[in-house]
């Protein structure tokens, strides 16, 4: 039986499947912010000082305005059915609309902001990153006249935020990290939690566990686990033109590119290996090649694998045990990536 044995030592590979994103919407004026509400795509058009919505379901989307007269929109936050709006101005302001309303008339809900740029909500805090006050503030939504205080201070161009089991995560632009803080705690310290985007991070989004982020220099959206101990960067999808905004509908990332003027769509179940992947641990799958059967030795526990095909579509998928079989008759001939967790990846011959 001929085996191919993964060895715990400095060892990688570099793989790339698939990773470009195709244009869903283009000539927008300066796509920033984007956020999803049931079908549609919101989008903050920053320097067309307006925002709008296209309805993602349909093959020839249309774009229409939900608000316009907005100053720099740069930032959105939808909280039942209103819609938060970062005004991106050195006296900026956060406003709101009904997108419920016909005609929305925004409604400044917080002023005399220093370049307010994103927006994260947590029962009635609204946290805003105030970009060059070099700092995070918020207010409570539910004050009628709602005075900001600063939560953090000292920052390096916060940019995007996510909330996650009670930290508040932002991206310090000009800093080249993700960095969070513990809201539990009444003065937090802040924590750098991964550096190395190699230019810029930007946007933040939170899908489950995963942070996604924006990095505008390096033209890529890149995710990281916030579970484990010591997160890595982790590539999504290269070679876009100044990615800013990040928003997901089912197995859909949308994208804003600042500088193309269009909103991008990536598959996620599609597999993107054009990151570096680290082999921790020594495991062997045989027989390989092969035709009906697959079986991977060494493992100490049972453990989640998917199954990949060449040009990064999931074929299969499944839990396996040392001694168990992955039954592969059914997938037609050639080159497979099996993958276990821990980004451990495996590749095999179907004949």
């Amino acid at each position: 039986m001929k085996y191919i044995s993964l060895y715990l030592i400095t060892f990688f590979c570099s793989i790339t499947i698939n990773s470009q994103a195709t244009d869903f919407f283009t000539n927008l004026n300066t796509p920033y912010g984007i956020i999803t509400n049931d079908n549609d795509l919101i989008i903050c058009e920053r320097f067309g000082n307006k925002v709008s919505k296209i309805d993602t379901s349909t093959n020839s989307p249309a774009l229409s305005n939900l608000v316009t007269n907005v100053t720099r929109p740069i930032g959105v936050l939808l909280n039942g059915n209103y819609l938060y709006i970062c005004s991106y101005t050195s006296s900026g302001k956060i406003i709101k609309i009904d997108i419920t309303d016909t005609n929305p008339t925004p409604v400044d809900i917080v002023t005399n902001l220093n370049f307010p740029y994103a927006l994260a909500l947590k029962g009635n805090d609204l946290f805003i990153s105030e970009r060059f006050g070099n700092k995070i503030s918020k207010i409570d939504i539910s004050d009628s006249n709602p005075t900001p205080v600063d939560v953090i201070t000292g920052l390096d161009n916060p940019g995007g935020l996510a909330i996650y089991k009670d930290h508040l995560y932002f991206s310090e632009s000009s800093g080249d990290k993700i960095s969070k803080i513990d809201l539990s705690i009444q003065t937090p310290p802040k924590v750098d939690l991964v550096s190395g985007f190699d230019g810029n991070p930007t946007e933040l989004l939170l899908s489950s566990n995963e942070l996604y982020v924006s990095v505008l220099v390096a033209n890529k959206i890149v995710k990281i686990d916030l579970d484990v101990n010591v997160p890595e960067i982790k590539n999504v999808v290269t070679n876009l033109s100044d990615p800013v905004g990040i928003a997901i509908k089912n197995d859909d990332l949308f994208i804003s590119e600042f500088g193309a003027g269009k909103i991008s769509k990536f598959n996620l179940k599609t597999l993107s290996l054009n990151n570096d992947y680290f082999i921790e641990e020594k495991s062997r799958l045989f027989p390989n090649p092969s035709s009906d059967f697959l079986q991977i030795s060494g493992l100490t526990e049972a453990k989640n694998y998917i199954i990949y095909n060449f040009l990064g579509s999931r074929v299969n998928s499944g839990i396996i045990s040392d001694g168990k079989k992955i039954n592969i008759k059914k997938l037609t001939n050639g080159l497979y990536f099996l993958k276990l967790p821990n980004h451990n990846i495996i590749k095999f011959l179907k004949k």
